[in-house]
């Protein structure tokens, strides 16, 4: 699997190395053709080649939610630590921040109403159908987080009667 830094439209499984360019294999199954002067000028990545994958998502929160952020990034790291196939801390950083986000209250956008949280994650090398469980989990996990974070914001006060 290769990538260059021109784009998610280089970015591929090689199927065929010619005189003048080299064809790949894309995520959608569709073959691109690119010239090999592309890669005597571009910066190529050789995934198949590197110990570890990199996955990263980005999951938006409501405004509304602002006041918990600090606990729903907290309670995502505690969930992602424990899930197997994610390389350790002291190889690899585990990354779950709010972009933009500072202590000012000041956050980027995922729309106008809500806040981009970003995670990435270096997996353990591993067959395709690890590696999808392993991402399906992380998913969760993050969803899971998010709940438990959410969970700490006081609920309205009821009105008894």
């Amino acid at each position: 699997r290769i990538a260059t830094t021109a784009g998610d439209e280089h970015t591929g499984f090689v199927v065929d190395i010619g005189a003048f360019a080299t064809t790949i294999r894309r995520v959608d199954n569709s073959n691109v053709a690119i010239p090999n002067s592309l890669f005597m000028h571009e910066r190529i990545i050789n995934w198949s080649r590197t110990p570890y994958r990199l996955f990263k998502t980005k999951v938006c929160i409501g405004m509304a939610k602002i006041d918990a952020l600090e606990c729903i990034l907290d309670k995502i790291r505690e969930r992602l630590e424990h899930v197997e196939g994610i390389v350790s801390r002291d190889e690899r950083p585990l990354v779950v921040l709010a972009s933009g986000f500072d202590s000012s209250a000041n956050a980027q956008m995922c729309d106008d109403d809500y806040i981009n949280i970003e995670v990435s994650a270096h997996l353990h090398k591993a067959d395709i159908m690890t590696l999808s469980r392993v991402k399906s989990n992380i998913v969760n996990q993050i969803g899971l987080g998010m709940k438990d974070g959410l969970s700490t914001l006081s609920s309205a006060p009821t009105l008894t009667i």
